[in-house]
């Protein structure tokens, strides 16, 4: 930045938005995958560096003028300044820019509770009263009701094994566990559990569900022997 009046023509608001926001934008990490774009909170950091940086350059290059000698080009400095960095943070992303994650209202869940329950007329899992739809059923209801009690991932469930969960004794709970390249795991897209190990807490009625889907409903699933998941297909 030799002459800061040749920057200030050529870093205008139409490319600053047009080049540096998208440049800005992009994953510069060496992951071998990359993301197409970083997080809002990385794009608004990456921002303020960059204003005040050019700030703290265009600041330097302003004391270096003389106000006497050239007032013009002093003020035309100033101008841009504020110009520049009022440009960078209009492109900040705002909290709009990012869908706002809600969760269900009380009566959602109540709703949901009940169309879950294996005999009620809306349930939308296999048709039917024989044993193994009303074990379908029972097993997609466990697994709703530890979403809504506990919020796990996807791949949290899918890799539980039936001895992560301990139904008997004074305290009930279920292990999740990180199985990373487990041999065990024959399928094709290997679920896997990208958050700590931990054990929650089962109340009476979890621990009933997990309880009746083990002893009584999983077993009617072909070849849940040869499984250790708790979650069969």
């Amino acid at each position: 930045m030799n002459d800061p009046l040749t920057f200030i023509d050529t870093f205008t608001p139409d490319r600053i938005e047009a080049s540096l926001r998208p440049w800005l934008s992009r994953d510069q990490s060496d992951r071998k995958v990359k993301k197409l774009s970083v997080s809002p909170e990385v794009i608004k950091e990456r921002l303020a560096v960059v204003a005040s940086y050019i700030d703290w350059r265009l600041n330097n290059a302003q004391r270096a003028v003389s106000v006497r000698r050239e007032p013009q080009k002093c003020v035309a400095i100033e101008a841009a300044r504020a110009s520049i960095a009022s440009t960078l943070h209009n492109l900040e992303p705002t909290q709009s820019s990012a869908p706002q994650q809600e969760g269900l209202s009380q009566a959602e869940v109540s709703r949901l509770l009940d169309i879950i329950e294996p005999a009620h007329p809306r349930n939308p899992w296999a048709r039917g009263t024989s044993r193994a739809a009303v074990g379908l059923r029972k097993r997609n209801q466990l697994i709703v009701l530890l979403m809504l009690a506990f919020g796990p991932r996807r791949g949290d469930i899918l890799k539980l094994h039936t001895g992560d969960a301990k139904t008997h004794g004074p305290e009930p709970e279920l292990w999740i566990r990180r199985r990373p390249d487990d041999p065990n795991d024959s399928r094709v897209w290997e679920p896997n559990s990208k958050t700590n190990e931990r054990i929650l807490p089962l109340d009476p009625l979890l621990t009933r569900a997990v309880n009746d889907y083990i002893n009584e409903f999983r077993p009617l699933i072909p070849k849940y022997k040869k499984s250790p998941y708790l979650f069969l297909a």
